[in-house]
């Protein structure tokens, strides 16, 4: 197959993906696809059908990678003031057992959030701001949340993120080389599929000491 007529076979296919989720409308969406990326465009009425409609693409066997041109427009009915959206994020923070809300500060302007404090890991950031994003009548999120824990050495976060590597039968991918430098891990190498990379970085931000992650692997399907 050339990679015109494979594009458009995924094309198709992340279409077909949209048609099969009730969560999200098609018509309210555009997909182009080159040499197997995908770059979604249209507006949507939330950051979570945003979420849901990059998911879904990520999902297609084939795709490389996803990227996001949505623009989201919340509905007349959604809108809330800026006041009410920041009483909101507290509230929901309060009850996520898997962040330490006390250390999280809201902001908010013109109906997007802005999270700013310190945390203990990275995957507590990640989840102060997924929480949120799933929230009806915000625009977007920016994730300023730093790590208040002290750092480890390189050689204690490489050998983290290898050993959950193993666990999770992640192995193999195992041209996957992880540096690390004063808190920023490099993850670089070849995976099978969008999944598993987006396994790779979830060991990767379990991992304690953690700050930045930069995420260099190419899916390599054969």
């Amino acid at each position: 197959m050339k990679p015109q007529s494979e594009d458009v076979a995924l094309r198709n296919a992340v279409l077909e993906e949209f048609e099969w989720n009730v969560l999200l409308d098609p018509s309210q969406l555009g997909v182009d696809v080159n040499d197997r990326v995908v770059t979604l465009v249209g507006t949507l009425d939330s950051i979570a059908q945003k979420l849901t409609a990059q998911s879904a693409a990520e999902s297609v066997d084939g795709v490389h990678d996803v990227l996001s041109r949505i623009d989201v427009k919340i509905p007349v009915a959604a809108q809330r003031t800026d006041e009410e959206i920041a009483q909101v994020v507290d509230h929901v923070l309060t009850w996520d057992a898997l962040v330490p809300e006390q250390e999280v500060a809201v902001s908010v302007d013109d109906a997007w959030v802005t999270l700013a404090g310190a945390v203990p890991t990275r995957r507590q950031a990640e989840e102060a701001e997924r929480a949120v994003s799933h929230l009806v009548g915000i625009r977007g999120v920016t994730n300023n949340l730093e790590l208040s824990d002290p750092p480890v050495t390189p050689e204690a976060v490489r050998g983290s993120i290898q050993q959950a590597l193993e666990r999770r039968a992640e192995h193999r991918a195992r041209k996957i080389d992880v540096i690390v430098d004063d808190g920023a891990v490099v993850l670089r190498g070849s995976v099978e599929s969008l999944g598993q990379k987006r396994a790779v970085r979830s060991a990767a931000g379990h991992a304690p000491g953690v700050d930045v992650i930069c995420d260099e692997l190419h899916v390599d399907e054969w």
